[in-house]
């Protein structure tokens, strides 16, 4: 996706535990990424583009609680 990584804070709506969840930089080709492995790992898509310029992504994270996965919506200035 992008080369960058980005990081929220939003609650299961099951159980209730804070996600404190980050979505980890992908490497281009011929590059590596060294991060620190998070808590909770995200999943992003983006979903459309405002009239700002930030990119609407659909955030997808499982709970290491409840093991069910969440899915928040956030703009993001990339």
């Amino acid at each position: 996706m992008i080369g960058e990584s980005f990081s929220g804070t939003d609650e299961c709506y099951v159980c209730g535990k804070t996600l404190k969840w980050t979505k980890i930089a992908d490497a281009g080709r011929g590059s590596i990424v060294v991060y620190e492995v998070p808590a909770v790992r995200a999943n992003a898509f983006a979903i459309g583009r405002n009239d700002d310029g930030s990119i609407k992504f659909e955030i997808e994270c499982t709970c290491p609680n409840c093991r069910t996965i969440n899915r928040f919506v956030k703009d993001i200035n990339i």
